[in-house]
């Protein structure tokens, strides 16, 4: 559901999405955010993580609507150039 940066999921879409990373990454995969991008910024993405389900389940019980606009950052890696996006894009089929 989340890695649809076209579509605008409802609150309780983006909670049951969250609820079901923060799972698998404190069950099944404790050690993928910080074997892919080390410590530090695992540690950042699961604190954002935590928030975002939090204000998830803050808008779904208030009935409220959460919008929310990703925003992709990388680096190409045949030219270096930096990249920010907010649309998604086709990814090169060996990522």
């Amino acid at each position: 559901m989340l890695e649809h940066l076209d579509q605008q999921p409802t609150a309780s879409e983006i909670r049951r999405a969250v609820e079901h990373i923060l799972a698998a990454l404190e069950g099944k995969y404790p050690y993928l955010l910080t074997y892919r991008f080390g410590p530090k910024e695992s540690e950042a993405m699961q604190i954002g993580l935590k928030e975002l389900l939090a204000l998830a389940q803050w808008a779904e019980n208030n009935a409220l609507e959460l919008q929310v606009t990703p925003i992709w950052r990388y680096t190409d890696a045949t030219t270096g150039e930096q990249i920010t996006s907010s649309h998604q894009t086709q990814l090169a089929g060996w990522m």
